[in-house]
């Protein structure tokens, strides 16, 4: 029984660094497009950074956390790309 909160946790904490990593995803494919017709502006690369935040938290999955590290590292480097800090 005690372990039922705590799996409950791990769940939510899973799902969150889900939908982290899922917005993230979205924003770099939103650059992606901006590129590609020239509307990149600062509000997107502002939307890139507040994404990036958090996908280095640990999720208690080690396979899913991988991944959220690579979309970190791509994030990372657009960002650095554009100049941004």
């Amino acid at each position: 029984m005690r372990s039922l909160p705590s799996r409950a946790w791990k769940t939510e904490r899973r799902k969150r660094a889900v939908a982290k990593g899922r917005n993230a995803l979205d924003v770099l494919d939103a650059l992606k497009l901006g590129v590609l017709d020239g509307s990149v502006d600062q509000s997107m690369l502002s939307r890139l950074k507040v994404a990036s935040e958090g996908l280095t938290d640990t999720s208690g999955d080690a396979g899913l956390d991988v991944v959220l590290g690579e979309i970190g590292l791509r994030v990372a480097v657009e960002l650095a790309e554009a100049g941004v800090r």
